[in-house]
């Protein structure tokens, strides 16, 4: 069974229908989203009254279910049987249905959607030829601001970049991806509010998104370029609450400062920010934040920022201390590399002051 992510489903439909289709993962938008395109192309030419049958895991019958399977398609190539919810069907009848499925049959597509799939179920359904597993997982960055700008042209209206940013912002969820659920919902909102302007501003967004109370890996690399101690640990302290561990904080701002450097390396010669955007492999609309941070962190400190980063990676990766030692870790991590950061503001004011 191949296995992809719900962005690369026409391209893998490009190659042909497959037998069985099973979409899975958290993302209700990416789940819908796969499943029109399955039943669309499914039924090709076909009357969805005459060949589509629709069952519910809460109430599915199995063995219904198989003989539908095995009727034959009316002015149509193929029947497209579409099962939803398939974690609410009991496990025992989820085993039944996976093993017959293995059974060949060209005249069908079935389709099964679930917000999960237990490892077991994964293996057994890898046997069934010619099945593919399409994974709605809570996208990262690059491919949430495509639902924004989706959703956006179809209601015929655009968002400054600052406006995208911070909607973005208030939709991140545990490990940087997003809930691209909430993003569209919000969307929605904010295309009817801005009706008859044309551009949702940022002034929009703060007036009708809902703050989710999330603190970003902006926030805290703002306050540490700053020199804001008390400010970056409170940020810090936000991301564990959120559920954040000290390792992927680790990465997240590894990551980050490594993108502050090579902005700074790029920016002279990438004066385009769809370009430097490009080049970093972030969205454009984030290029602006990174290059006013440049112009913050004493970027001849950056060194000594990922040695700590990187001794506190390895620290934590090798301990076996519980949640509150590496939390104190990171806490540790987070006053060093805020030392260690230097503001130019805060140079500029001692060079002031030493005068």
């Amino acid at each position: 069974m191949k296995t992809i992510s719900a962005q690369q489903l026409d391209r893998s439909l490009a190659d042909g229908l497959p037998s069985v289709a099973i979409v899975s993962g958290e993302e209700a938008v990416l789940q819908d989203q796969a499943i029109d395109r399955l039943v669309h192309d499914g039924l090709g030419n076909g009357l969805a009254d005459f060949n589509l049958d629709r069952f519910d895991g809460d109430t599915l019958d199995v063995d219904a279910l198989l003989t539908a399977r095995v009727t034959l398609p009316m002015m149509s190539e193929r029947r497209v049987i579409l099962v939803r919810h398939l974690e609410r069907l009991h496990s025992a009848r989820r085993r039944k249905l996976l093993e017959a499925l293995a059974t060949p049959c060209d005249s069908a597509l079935v389709v099964l959607s679930a917000t999960a799939l237990t490892q077991a179920e994964v293996n057994r359904a890898g046997k069934i030829e010619g099945a593919i597993h399409i994974k709605a997982d809570r996208p990262k960055e690059r491919d949430a601001m495509r639902q924004i700008e989706s959703v956006a042209q179809e209601h015929g209206v655009r968002l400054d970049s600052e406006a995208a940013a911070a909607l973005l912002e208030t939709r991140r969820v545990k490990g940087g991806a997003y809930d691209l659920t909430g993003i569209t919902v919000e969307m929605e909102k904010l295309a009817l509010y801005a009706d008859g302007r044309g551009t949702i501003t940022v002034t929009d967004v703060r007036a009708i998104v809902a703050d989710t109370g999330q603190s970003t890996i902006f926030e805290l690399t703002d306050a540490i370029v700053a020199g804001d101690l008390s400010g970056a640990l409170g940020i810090l302290d936000h991301l564990y609450r959120q559920g954040d561990d000290p390792i992927s904080v680790v990465t997240m701002t590894h990551r980050h400062f490594s993108l502050l450097w090579r902005t700074s390396l790029l920016q002279d010669t990438l004066r385009n920010p769809s370009e430097l955007a490009k080049e970093l492999g972030v969205p454009s609309f984030f290029v602006r934040r990174y290059i006013q941070q440049t112009r913050s962190v004493n970027l001849q400190r950056l060194p000594a920022i990922f040695r700590e980063l990187l001794q506190a990676d390895l620290e934590l990766k090798s301990s076996a201390g519980g949640k509150d030692a590496r939390r104190s870790r990171g806490r540790l991590l987070v006053t060093r590399i805020t030392s260690a950061a230097g503001s130019r503001t805060g140079q500029r004011s001692r060079r002031v002051q030493a005068r």
